[in-house]
C-alpha cells in the first residue's frame, strides 16, 4: 500500500505539469513547437543531402586543347586534342565549358569563374602516337583547381578530373596497342618469310654441341688437377724438410758461433796481451837507445827485449794461423806486416849481440852502430803503434762480420723455404678445392644441356604443330580490335552489399539521432527539471525526480514519432525495417532525455554545459557521416563511450539491412547509458543538491543568469 502511494505521488506530479501546460495555451503551443522543431532540423539535412551528386552537371569546369598535333609514319595528321574535347562534349556529368586559350580557362579559375580547368598541352598527341621514340614521355594535361571557391565542389571536380584521365588513359593505351601491333604484323610477315623458328633451332642444336665440348675440357681439367694437387703436395713435403734439415744447420752454425766466439775472444785476448809485450819490449829499446852514451847493462837489457819483442812476434803468426779465423779477415796482410818487424827486430838484436862483448868499445867506439840500430827502431815502432794494431782491430771486426753474416744468411734462406713450403700447400689445396668448382659448373652445364634439349624438343613440337601458327595468328590480328581490347580489357560487375538508394537515406541514422539529442537538449533548456509546486514540497527527492521526468518522456516520444513519420511518409527514406526503425528512435529518445534529464537535475547548469560539449564531440567524431577510421586518434579513443554510435548504428540495421543479432547488441549498449543515468539520478546526485543550490542562488544574485 505504501508503495502504491509513492507511485501516485509520482503520477499526480506529471498529471500537474500537464493541466499546467493544458491551461496555459502560449506553454502548450511552445511544447508542441518543441516537438516538432528538431524533426524540422532532421528533415532539412537529410533533404539537402538526399543526391548531392545529381546536379554536378551545373558546375562549370573550363577546358582547353592547345595540342599542335602530331604526323604518323603514313603521313596521317592526327590532333588527339580534339578528340578528347569531343569525347568531353558527350559527358553531361559535370559543366564542361570549353574556352578558345588557355589563358582565358587559367584565369577563369583565378577569378573564381570556374572551379576548375583542363588544359591539355602542345606535346599532347606526340606523347600519345610517338612513345616509342620518345622514352615513354606522358602526354602533357595540366589540372588548374579552386579549392577557395568552396571545399565541396573541389572534391566534386577531382570526379571531373578522373574523368578525364580514365578517357585520356583507355585512349593511350587504344594508341599504344595499335602501335604496337602494327609492328606486330610486320613482324608476323616477316616470321613467315624467314623461318625465324628454324633458325632459332639451328642456333640452339649449336649450343648444345658447344655444351657437349665443355663437358670434355671440364673432365679433362679435372684429371689435370688431381694429378698437379698430388705434385705439389709432395713438393710442398720435400720443402719442409729440406727446412727442417736447415734449422737444424742453423743450430749448428749458431752452436758453432758461440763455441768460436769463446775460442776467438781468448785468442783475441791472446792477440792483445803478445801484442802489448811486442810494444812494451821495443818501446824500452827504443828509450835505451835513444841516449846519447848508453851503458853497458842498458844495452844488455835493450838487446834482451829485442830477442823477446822477437819471440812474441813468432808466437803472434803462431796464433794468427788458426783455423778459427776465417779467410778474408786479413790475417795475411797482418802475417806480411810482423814479418817486416821481426826483419828490423834482428837486425838490431845482430848489432847489440856484437857489441854486449865488449862494453867500452860499445859506449865509445860503437856509437854509430847503436845509433843505426836506433834508428831501426824508430822507424819500426809508428808502425807497431798504427798499422798494426789497426790492422788486429779490422781483423777482429772482420772476423765476428763473417759469422754473423753466416748465420744470417742461413736464417733468411729458411724463411723463404717455409714461405715455399706453406704456398706450396696453399697451392694444392686451391686445385684441389678447384675440382669442387669445377663440378658444381658440370652440374649447371648438364642441367642446361637438359633443359636446351627439353626446349628443342618443344620447338620442334611448335614448329611441327599449329601452335606456331596460332603465334601468327595472333600477330596478325586488327590493330583498331586489340587496341580497343586492351584499353578497357576487364568488365567490373558490381554486387551491392545492403544497397541504400540514395546519399541521403544514408544520413538519415546521423541526422534522426542528431535530432533527438537536439530535442532532449531544447526541453531542458525550456522546461524547468526542479518541482517547485508548493503541495509537492514534503515528496521524496525520487518521486520528485521520475514524477517531472515523465513529462520529459512524453514530449520526447512525441519528438521521436514526429521525426520517424516525416523521416518514413515525408521524405520517404529507405527504411527495410519501419517498426524497429521507430523502436530505435523512441528508445533512443528516453536514453537522451533521461541522461540529459539527470545531468541537468544533478548538476544544474554545469550538467546543461556538459550536455552541449558531448552533443559536439558526438556530432564530429561518432563517425556518423565520416569512418571513424579515418578520424583523428582522439575520436577513435573516446567515441565507444558516447551513445550516438550504437543508436546510429542500430537504426543503419533498419535501414541498409539486418545482420545477425547487430540490431539488439547496440540496442543493448544503448541501454547501459540509460542505467548509468538512473544510477546518478537516484544515488549520485544527492551529495550535489547542497552545492547547486548555492550556486543557482549565485548566479540568480547577478540578476543576469
Amino acid at each position: 500500500m505504501q508503495e502504491y502511494d509513492r507511485m501516485r505521488t509520482i503520477f499526480r506530479i506529471f498529471k500537474s505539469d500537464v493541466k499546467g501546460l493544458w491551461r496555459n495555451k502560449l506553454a502548450l503551443l511552445i511544447a508542441l513547437a518543441i516537438c516538432v522543431l528538431p524533426s524540422l532540423y532532421a528533415w532539412f539535412n537529410i533533404y539537402s543531402n538526399w543526391d548531392p551528386y545529381s546536379n554536378t552537371g551545373t558546375i562549370p569546369v573550363a577546358v582547353v586543347s592547345v595540342d599542335k598535333g602530331y604526323t604518323k609514319s603514313d603521313g596521317e595528321f592526327v590532333v588527339m586534342g580534339d578528340t578528347v574535347i569531343d569525347n568531353l562534349k558527350e559527358n553531361d556529368k559535370i559543366g564542361w565549358q570549353f574556352v578558345k586559350t588557355e589563358d582565358e580557362a587559367v584565369d577563369g579559375v583565378y577569378s573564381g569563374d570556374y572551379y576548375a580547368a583542363i588544359v591539355i598541352g602542345e606535346n599532347f598527341s606526340e606523347s600519345m602516337y610517338g612513345f616509342a621514340d620518345n622514352d615513354l614521355v606522358h602526354p602533357s594535361v595540366t589540372y588548374y583547381e579552386n579549392e577557395k571557391k568552396n571545399p565541396i565542389a573541389s572534391k566534386i571536380t577531382d570526379t571531373a578530373k578522373g574523368t578525364l584521365q580514365t578517357s585520356i588513359n583507355e585512349e593511350f593505351v587504344n594508341v599504344a596497342v595499335s602501335t604496337v601491333m602494327e609492328s606486330m604484323n610486320e613482324l608476323a610477315d616477316d616470321a613467315q618469310k624467314t623461318q625465324y623458328i628454324t633458325k632459332i633451332i639451328d642456333k640452339l642444336d649449336s649450343v648444345n654441341k658447344n655444351l657437349d665440348d665443355y663437358l670434355v675440357t671440364i673432365d679433362n681439367l679435372m684429371s689435370c688437377n688431381a694429378t698437379l694437387a698430388s705434385n705439389l703436395k709432395t713438393a710442398s713435403g720435400e720443402v719442409s724438410s729440406a727446412s727442417g734439415k736447415l734449422n737444424n744447420g742453423v743450430a749448428q752454425v749458431n752452436k758453432a758461433k758461440t763455441d768460436a766466439q769463446q775460442t776467438i775472444t781468448t785468442l783475441q785476448s791472446q792477440m792483445d796481451q803478445v801484442y802489448q809485450s811486442i810494444h812494451t819490449h821495443l818501446q824500452e829499446v827504443n828509450t835505451t837507445l835513444s841516449k846519447e852514451l848508453p851503458t853497458a847493462e842498458e844495452i844488455a837489457n835493450a838487446a834482451n827485449n829485442v830477442s823477446n819483442s822477437t819471440q812474441q812476434i813468432e808466437l803472434l803468426k803462431q796464433l794468427l794461423q788458426s783455423d778459427l779465423i776465417p779467410a778474408g779477415s786479413n790475417k795475411d796482410d797482418i802475417i806480411k806486416l810482423l814479418d817486416s818487424i821481426e826483419q828490423t827486430t834482428t837486425a838490431v838484436q845482430g848489432v847489440l849481440q856484437n857489441r854486449i862483448g865488449d862494453l867500452n868499445n860499445a859506449v865509445s867506439g860503437d856509437h854509430a852502430a847503436i845509433k843505426a840500430a836506433a834508428n831501426l827502431i824508430d822507424a819500426v815502432m809508428p808502425i807497431v803503434e798504427k798499422q798494426l794494431q789497426a790492422d788486429v782491430a779490422t781483423m777482429k771486426a772482420n772476423i765476428s762480420a763473417a759469422y754473423n753474416n753466416m748465420v744470417a744468411s742461413l736464417n733468411s734462406m729458411n724463411k723463404g723455404l717455409e714461405g715455399t713450403g706453406v704456398a706450396l700447400g696453399s697451392l694444392g689445396n686451391t686445385v684441389s678445392s678447384s675440382n669442387g668448382s669445377f663440378n658444381t659448373l658440370k652440374e649447371i652445364i648438364s642441367s642446361a644441356k637438359e633443359e636446351l634439349n627439353t626446349i628443342l624438343s618443344e620447338l620442334n613440337e611448335v614448329e611441327d604443330g599449329g601452335k606456331y601458327d596460332q603465334f601468327i595468328r595472333i600477330l596478325s590480328t586488327d590493330p583498331e580490335v586489340m587496341g580497343e581490347f586492351f584499353a578497357s580489357p576487364v568488365t567490373i560487375q558490381t554486387e551491392r552489399v545492403y544497397p541504400v538508394e540514395n546519399y541521403g537515406s544514408s544520413v538519415t541514422p546521423f541526422y534522426t539521432i542528431l535530432a533527438l539529442w537536439v530535442g532532449a537538449v531544447i526541453l531542458v533548456a525550456l522546461i524547468k527539471v526542479q518541482v517547485e509546486d508548493e503541495k509537492f514540497a514534503g515528496t521524496r527527492s525520487y518521486q520528485r525526480y521520475f514524477g517531472r521526468f515523465l513529462l520529459f518522456f512524453v514530449l520526447g516520444q512525441l519528438q521521436a514519432a514526429i521525426v520517424v513519420l516525416g523521416d518514413l511518409y515525408l521524405l520517404k527514406v529507405q527504411c527495410l525495417e519501419p517498426v524497429l526503425f521507430y523502436i530505435v528512435a523512441a528508445f533512443t529518445s528516453f536514453t537522451f532525455n533521461l541522461l540529459i534529464y539527470t545531468l541537468t537535475v544533478s548538476f544544474g547548469d554545469v550538467g546543461k554545459a556538459f550536455v552541449v560539449v558531448v552533443m559536439v564531440i558526438q556530432i564530429a567524431g561518432s563517425s556518423g557521416t565520416y569512418p571513424i577510421e579515418i578520424l583523428p586518434q582522439f575520436n577513435q579513443n573516446i567515441y565507444k563511450y558516447f551513445p550516438f554510435p550504437y543508436a546510429i548504428n542500430a537504426m543503419r540495421e533498419t535501414i541498409g539491412g539486418m545482420y545477425e543479432n547487430d540490431y539488439w547488441m547496440y540496442m543493448s549498449q544503448l541501454a547501459v547509458f540509460a542505467i548509468a543515468a538512473l544510477i546518478i539520478g537516484l544515488f549520485v546526485r544527492k551529495p550535489f543538491m547542497k552545492m547547486n543550490h548555492f550556486v543557482e542562488e549565485r548566479m540568480e544574485d547577478t540578476k543576469m543568469m
